[in-house]
């Protein structure tokens, strides 16, 4: 948990000017306590999550995707954020038949305060990012190998990590460098466009445990 100071702060319930905040709750000791829960951002990991206590994460404005997994099971919520406003989220645990469940609601203002008031603060490892400085764009970029709704797929991810510095343009994809392949995941260098330059994210795919194809972003890189 944080200091006392930075769990007093987080309940005046006061956002950074121009910026929203978005709380993140996990009431109750009872129902599945021994669980542990990851929660992320964007795409972005926040950190674990205990029972009894909440995280507060500062936004850009625009739309924002909330993500929490608990042994295995993943929740979604999502949201488009206004400057100088708060939104709230509470984590409900349920058993069903010896497993556990979890729903992740968007609640409202006067319901989030009075169920952060009763909370400790989390430590996150959430942190805003600075804006990346755009790269020059090669000339010698090829075309992704990844399907047409993968790249679209893709490609929403990285919109969600590039709102981490206020960023609100839909990116594109202006070409690849291959990574190479290696025992069936496909690993390439994205070149995405930042105004006359271009941000560089690597991007593998690779086949899931379902039979589906999933994907991982990592950037921007440096």
């Amino acid at each position: 948990m944080t200091s006392a100071s930075l769990d007093e702060e987080g309940k005046k319930f006061t956002s950074e000017p121009g910026r929203a905040n978005i709380y993140v709750a996990r009431p109750g000791k009872f129902v599945g306590g021994a669980l542990n829960v990851e929660t992320s951002l964007d795409g972005r990991s926040v950190g674990p999550l205990a029972p009894g206590t909440y995280q507060l994460l500062s936004v850009a404005p625009g739309k924002h995707a909330v993500s929490t997994v608990i042994a295995g099971m993943p929740a979604f919520g999502h949201l488009t954020a206004e400057a100088d406003k708060n939104y709230f989220f509470k984590i409900t645990l349920s058993m069903e038949f010896l497993e556990a469940r979890h729903d992740l609601g968007l609640i409202t203002e006067e319901e989030g305060r009075a169920v952060i008031m009763r909370l400790k603060r989390a430590e996150t490892t959430y942190r805003i990012l600075p804006a990346p400085t755009p790269d020059s764009i090669p000339v010698d970029l090829q075309p992704t190998a990844t399907e047409t709704w993968l790249q679209k797929r893709i490609l929403q991810r990285i919109e969600m990590i590039q709102r981490g510095w206020g960023n609100s343009i839909a990116p594109s994809l202006i070409g690849v460098h291959s990574l190479g392949v290696s025992g069936g995941p496909i690993k390439e260098l994205w070149f995405v466009r930042q105004g006359e330059g271009a941000i560089r994210y690597e991007v593998t795919t690779f086949p899931s445990l379902q039979g589906h194809i999933d994907f991982k972003v990592v950037g921007p890189l440096e």
